[in-house]
């Protein structure tokens, strides 16, 4: 890894792969992630209440 470059070109397109299969999967697990996050915001708000 070069310190002051942009990364290898193949790491770049591995990342990109990554995020595109994830997104590909989970068109309803940012959904599911997201009723998850608001769950423990509603706990933590009714611990402190």
């Amino acid at each position: 890894m070069k310190r002051n470059g942009s990364p290898p070109v193949l790491l770049q397109r591995a990342i990109s792969n990554e995020l595109e299969k994830s997104l590909e999967v989970s068109s309803g697990g940012f959904s599911a992630l997201f009723a998850l996050f608001a769950l423990l915001l509603d706990a933590s708000f009714r611990f402190e209440a």
